[in-house]
């Protein structure tokens, strides 16, 4: 299910990657990064059963990833709800979907680094 992204227009620029959004902004999901095929985004509730059934619960996906098994539906939301951005912030793991149409298709993130 595609989930409707603001459009460049509405964005915000948020500045430091630390800074938080607003929370009007959060009941949307936040784009992070584009590029032409591509949308780098916050996370939704509905995002995380599609990740678990895409990704994480994926025997094929799962083999090469973390302890090599798929895993279970509760220790995934765990880790998706530990790791993943809900919009508060644009660090953390997010939501990568497929332009036009917003299908979920993985996804990866930005960390903050305090070496620079």
């Amino acid at each position: 299910m595609a989930v409707p992204l603001l459009s460049v227009g509405e964005l915000l620029y948020c500045g430091l990657m630390d800074r938080k959004t607003t929370p009007a902004l959060e009941e949307q999901p936040l784009v992070i990064l584009t590029t032409p095929r591509l949308v780098l985004r916050t996370t939704t509730e509905d995002d995380i059963s599609i990740l678990q059934d895409l990704i994480f619960g994926d025997s094929d996906v799962m083999r090469f990833a973390f302890a090599g098994a798929p895993m279970a539906r509760e220790a995934a939301e765990d880790f998706i709800r530990k790791f993943f951005t809900f919009g508060g912030s644009v660090t953390g793991m997010a939501v990568l979907t497929e332009k036009p149409a917003g299908e979920v298709i993985g996804f990866a993130g930005l960390s903050s680094c305090d070496a620079l």
